[in-house]
């Protein structure tokens, strides 16, 4: 009887132990069961994430195609196409005008302008000097040549000049050579030459003039 007892005595330790292990080994599968259920749905959404970047990485890849098909500006120069004195006699007074007439051209344009305007010399100081002879005096006084401009341009269109790109466009070199100031080879020459503009030649017509001197006679 005493053994049974003491048998007894030491059943209900090892139900207690038994029973402290079962939870956990429960707990042990919920966490294993947890940490699977994170790893599945943080896969999900690294794939949504990466399905939706996509687009946007081709169109980002695509922008610089488009840039590129972009022409860019011409590059406008101002060129000095007359440097000197007009008069005026509107008023029954002489006055000369120190004035220079500049023509907004693409800088590729530049250099045939310039041979041309010099070329043209005599026909360009006979033109302007027609304008300032019939101008009023207070137009030509006025702070806004605008209108003088406009006329100006709209003698040279008359004339024919600066109207026609010529067939190649010349360089420095290929100018150079023509002029016999400088010993350019052919291939110098062929090298030298634009690209094309296209579009309009003149820009604008830019007038800056002093102040009227008036002419004692």
């Amino acid at each position: 009887m005493a053994e049974k007892a003491d048998s007894a005595s030491k059943d209900p330790g090892t139900a207690a132990g038994a029973e402290s292990k079962a939870p956990k080994s429960r707990g042990g599968k919920a966490a294993m069961t947890t940490a699977f259920l994170l790893v599945a749905e943080a896969a999900v959404i690294g794939g949504a994430f990466m399905m939706f970047s996509k687009p946007a990485e081709t169109e980002a890849v695509g922008l610089p195609h488009e840039l590129e098909e972009t022409l860019p500006e011409a590059t406008l120069e101002e060129v000095v196409i007359f440097d000197g004195y007009l008069g005026n006699e509107a008023s029954g007074v002489a006055f000369r005008y120190p004035t220079r007439v500049f023509l907004k051209v693409d800088a590729r344009d530049r250099i045939w302008i310039e041979a041309e305007a010099s070329r043209s010399a005599g026909t360009i100081h006979a033109r302007l000097s027609e304008i300032w002879r019939s101008a009023g005096r207070r137009e030509l006084d006025s702070a806004d040549l605008a209108a003088i401009e406009a006329r100006v341009q709209r003698a040279f269109e008359q004339e024919g000049l600066f109207d026609r790109r010529p067939t190649v466009m010349p360089s420095a070199t290929t100018e150079a050579a023509a002029e016999g100031h400088g010993g350019g080879h052919e291939g110098e020459a062929a090298g030298g030459e634009h690209d094309m503009p296209e579009g309009d030649i003149v820009h604008d017509v830019i007038v800056v003039m002093d102040i009227g001197r008036r002419i004692n006679r």
